[in-house]
């Protein structure tokens, strides 16, 4: 429990579990007084009340001084305008710091597979660079070559297959940029880019299906 000072009516200051000094001969915490002792040092009962809410953006938020509610001593805030340039600053940061949430989550997904054929092939850059070789070799792929599936299922690797993967690459990448950067024009449009929700509209990835 907390506890404030009070001396002739007027707050002083709040004390919580610490030793205070109240006379030459009372050194305690507040909370083991008596009640003799309260009444004597002006120490009543303090009440803690939520901040209220506020737009960190525009706005800063700080306690000030108690006032009695229902005659307890209760936590005061005040909410003040911040300046129109450490708006812009804030504005700023918060959409810079949005987009790249907004990039982590693209990349994400461009890591996410794309299809073929009812199958789901990985798209990480290491499988990115193994398919890319397989459409370089062309009618060269080894006969019979079996490919490993997102599912762990194996499918036998062709050069039409090769081509096909690359390009539902080529496919799903748009999709995820575009919708990357569409999140970025109504995050930036928004008056409150911190808050704002990017998570619809992406195409699908294996984890999703």
């Amino acid at each position: 429990m907390a506890y404030a000072i009070i001396e002739n009516g007027t707050y002083k200051t709040r004390v919580e579990g610490e030793n205070i000094e109240f006379s030459p001969t009372v050194f305690q915490p507040a909370s083991t007084l008596t009640p003799e002792q309260k009444t004597e040092f002006g120490v009543v009962e303090f009440s803690f009340s939520a901040p209220p809410a506020f737009d960190p953006l525009t706005q800063r938020c700080d306690e000030t001084t108690p006032t009695q509610v229902a005659g307890v001593w209760t936590q005061q805030w005040v909410i003040t305008e911040l300046d129109i340039g450490v708006i812009a600053v804030n504005l700023a940061r918060a959409k810079a710091d949005k987009w790249a949430a907004i990039k982590a989550e693209r990349d994400r997904r461009k890591a996410g597979g794309y299809t073929v054929g009812g199958k789901w092939y990985h798209s990480d850059e290491g499988s990115r660079i193994q398919q890319l070789g397989l459409v370089l070799m062309g009618a060269n792929i080894p006969a019979g070559l079996q490919w490993k599936t997102m599912d762990g299922s194996f499918v036998t690797m062709t050069q039409t297959l090769a081509g096909q993967i690359f390009s539902a690459a080529a496919v799903s990448d748009q999709a995820i940029f575009t919708r990357a950067e569409l999140h970025k024009v109504a995050m930036e449009a928004s008056v409150a880019p911190d808050a704002y929700d990017f998570s619809g509209g992406w195409p699908i990835v294996y984890v999703e299906s």
